[in-house]
This record gives C-alpha cells, sequence and structure tokens, in this order.
C-alpha cells in the first residue's frame, strides 16, 4: 500500500497539477504507413494531403481536386504541392 501512495504523492508536483513520473512516462511511437498512403486516416477527409494524393492512394480521395465550384474552407492547408494530378481531370 505504501508504494501506492508513494506513487500518488509523487504525481503531484507542488502547483497540484498532475504529471508524470519520469520512470512512469512512455516516449510514443511513430508507425511508418505500409501502404501507398502516406496519411491513411486522412484519405476523403475534403483536405489535400501530398503524401495520399497519388494512383495507388486514389488521389486522396479525390481531395485534391475540389472541381470548379468554390473549394471548401481548409482544402489546402495540410499539403505543399496541393496539385490536382488525377487522371482525367483538368485542372
Amino acid at each position: 500500500m505504501d508504494d501506492f501512495k508513494d506513487t500518488i504523492q509523487d504525481s503531484i508536483n507542488t502547483n497540484g497539477e498532475f504529471c508524470l513520473k519520469p520512470n512512469d512516462a512512455t516516449t510514443p511511437t511513430t508507425v511508418a504507413p505500409t501502404g501507398p498512403c502516406g496519411s491513411p486516416d486522412y484519405v476523403g477527409d475534403g483536405q489535400c494531403d501530398d503524401d495520399n494524393n497519388n494512383a495507388d492512394c486514389g488521389y486522396d480521395g479525390g481531395d485534391c481536386c475540389p472541381g470548379n465550384t468554390l473549394p471548401p474552407s481548409g482544402w489546402n492547408d495540410h499539403c505543399t504541392d496541393c496539385t490536382c494530378i488525377q487522371d482525367g481531370t483538368k485542372c
């Protein structure tokens, strides 16, 4: 029981804020994508992602080709090139 009490006390700093002890903190691991999409969770979300804008990833679900109408707000916030390269689409 003393170990549990020590852990709780060590997790509260002098300002009353919660903080992890260094030995309790874990470094997040980043896993590189294994498929053609650099950011598979963001395909077809309405925002162009350069790393998904390729044929094997379905051109980011069309996100980089907003069409002839006014593009949705923020469609190009997450890309550098932002080029519509989808087959059969005019720029």
